[in-house]
């Protein structure tokens, strides 16, 4: 589920990619060595961090509301802020950034192979280069702005994940509980994983775990293209109504007692 302050995330990512594409996408396109220039790598550099900034700041909140809901609220909410306050997370934020800095710099690189491929179905079908080139101008923006839609909703998503999973870790909160946006657009395999426990350090193949082909392989909520699934951490087994489905390597239905016995009642620092 993308709440309101997430979708806003994924708007001004969204919008702010194309404000840089604009002006310039179709000298870029056709020759998309210009996104080596300085200038352009700045500012893919700047709207990427802007978007990872972003997506940090929400995720501190979002650990904030979750720490005060918890029983051990007070040890949780010191643990968290003693590792905002180091920075631990520098390397990480860096990195997604650097990530997405590199997907935008792909977007006319995409968009020049796309046009090729019209271009060259239209030219065997007997159009004349000025139709071609016609259609393939008028084609550009929206490739790219179907392709700008797709980073913006994925790798927030991904960044989120990211940065949920390292904050849990840092915590020592190994669990979280998988939540899908729970409308009509949930593809069966987020379905199916709705409300299971998933250990961070065992991500499932949902696909696999419904009998369906994929090559996505293993992964966590809001870890794969177009997911608008969410890790909600969990940080005291209170937070969950039992029994409740866990992954184990397969989906299995667990009491509390069991969950606890298994893996143990504390599972957060």
């Amino acid at each position: 589920m993308i709440f309101p302050s997430w979708q806003r995330i994924v708007e001004q990512y969204r919008k702010r990619m194309n404000r840089l594409f604009s002006q310039n996408l179709w000298d870029l396109v056709k020759n998309p060595d210009l996104v080596n220039s300085p200038k352009f790598r700045k500012a893919a550099n700047e709207i990427a961090r802007m978007m990872v900034a972003e997506v940090a700041a929400e995720n501190e909140k979002s650990w904030r509301a979750a720490a005060m809901k918890s029983t051990r609220a007070r040890k949780i909410y010191e643990l968290l802020r003693a590792e905002i306050e180091s920075q631990n997370l520098g390397p990480k934020l860096k990195a997604i950034a650097n990530e997405n800095a590199a997907l935008i710099s792909s977007v006319p690189e995409d968009v020049a192979r796309k046009i090729t491929a019209h271009a060259s179905k239209m030219y065997l079908s007997g159009e004349r280069s000025v139709e071609v080139e016609q259609y393939v101008r008028a084609l550009a923006p929206k490739l790219a702005d179907s392709r700008i839609r797709l980073i913006a909703r994925t790798e927030t998503s991904k960044a989120e994940t990211a940065l949920t999973r390292e904050r849990s870790l840092n915590i020592g909160a190994d669990w979280y509980q998988w939540q899908s946006s729970r409308d009509s657009r949930v593809r069966p395999s987020h379905k199916n994983m709705d409300g299971v426990i998933v250990a961070w350090n065992n991500p499932p193949s949902p696909e696999q775990l419904i009998g369906e082909h994929s090559t996505l392989g293993r992964y966590h909520a809001g870890s794969t293209v177009q997911c608008r699934c969410i890790a909600l951490p969990i940080v005291s087994l209170d937070e969950i109504r039992w029994p409740a489905r866990v992954y184990t390597g397969s989906i299995v239905m667990m009491t509390r007692a069991a969950f606890a016995k298994k893996y143990g009642e504390k599972i957060a620092a």
